[in-house]
């Protein structure tokens, strides 16, 4: 009788547990029948499409509903059995990103790993979702930046405010500015990452037809112009922090690049709230009424709320210029807002009307 070995990977460290035997290296696990089969016949192939499949479904599930630790469960299942299946190996990152809440950099560069991995397995494999995924991934990124910077200012803004109390406040200050700026390093490095493989890849992307079938509003340009302006707002935050000539240089090639697609390119302040009333369809709504408190009594207040808004003005007539007509922008955008407008309300911004300040 021959020794059990594993299919999947070749280990005979193989242990028994409640009634399946258990790869103890790679996880793969084997009924009583099946390991018996392999110990009289030798080492049996296995087909585990039918579990994939289940885990798929499940894990698609999970990512529509935004429940992260399910994605990183089923992503992990899914991994089991296919250490180099693409979906999961992006979607394990960025669910443990969302997880780690933001606290552990390293996470979010793991997301950038991943999305290198995806695209060397899709290109290795002349894969025809290629240009699909790249864009597709990419609206995830943003999210995850989204993300990022809006907790990165709720941390700083707690550290700088209860520094106050501590007798090493100025220390805690400028450890509270360091860990900003780090964050905002980290959402320019993903935001890179996108702005080149939309580069890349820029005519498959533009003649791709299951794009073309399933996100028919969708214009490059206009989508490559957005992540180029989110990194302008990006170097302009980190340079208020630490004014770095070299990220001036950087900076300035990056709005030359913006001009090349849009030449009105230029800072115009307003103090409407653009995408929200784009998303929302009015200024004087309950969801824009609690955002417009925000700016006023919190963000006003504080040097980097000051500059956000800055930007944001600068920015946001542009987007909705170029996106508010776009139903995936404005679906895209409406979750954002929603989950964020919860969150505000829950801290106590009323949703009554409001008078701006």
């Amino acid at each position: 009788m021959k020794k059990l070995a594993c299919e999947m990977c070749g280990s005979t460290n193989i242990v028994k547990k409640e009634g399946l035997w258990v790869c103890q290296s790679c996880g793969a696990k084997y009924s009583p029948e099946e390991a018996k089969r392999m110990m009289v016949e030798g080492t049996v192939k296995i087909d585990y499409s039918s579990k994939i499949d289940n885990h798929r479904k499940l894990l698609e599930k999970a990512i529509e509903n935004r429940r992260w630790k399910d994605v990183k469960k089923y992503s992990d299942e899914i991994l089991s059995f296919n250490p180099e299946d693409y979906q999961a190996i992006f979607y394990k990152e960025l669910s443990e990103c969302w997880i780690s809440e933001i606290n552990d950099f390293n996470e979010g560069y793991d997301v950038i790993n991943a999305f290198d991995e995806v695209i060397n397995i899709l290109k290795n494999e002349n894969s025809e979702e290629l240009a699909y995924i790249i864009v597709n991934y990419s609206s995830e990124i943003s999210f995850l930046v989204d993300s990022i910077q809006g907790t990165s200012v709720g941390i700083y803004n707690d550290r700088i405010n209860e520094s106050y109390h501590y007798s090493n406040g100025s220390e805690v200050r400028e450890d509270a500015k360091v860990f900003y700026r780090n964050n905002l390093i980290l959402c320019d490095a993903l935001i890179n990452k996108v702005i080149d493989y939309l580069h890349e890849y820029s005519e498959k992307i533009k003649n791709d037809e299951k794009l073309k079938k399933e996100i028919p509003d969708f214009v490059f340009v206009s989508g490559l112009l957005n992540f180029l302006k989110e990194k302008d707002f990006l170097l302009s935050e980190i340079l208020n922090l630490n004014n770095d000539p070299q990220l001036k240089e950087i900076k300035e090639k990056n709005i030359e690049e913006i001009k090349k697609y849009d030449s009105s390119y230029v800072a115009a302040k307003n103090d409407n709230c653009y995408i929200a009333t784009s998303v929302y369809g009015s200024y004087d709504c309950p969801e824009v009424w609690t955002l417009r408190r925000f700016r006023d009594n919190n963000l006003k207040k504080l040097w980097y709320g000051n500059l956000f808004i800055k930007i944001y003005y600068t920015f946001s007539p542009m987007v909705v210029k170029f996106f508010g007509s776009k139903k995936w922008f404005n679906r895209i955008f409406k979750s954002r807002l929603d989950g964020f407008v919860r969150k505000l309300q829950d801290k106590g911004f009323e949703s009554s009307p409001y008078a701006d300040r």
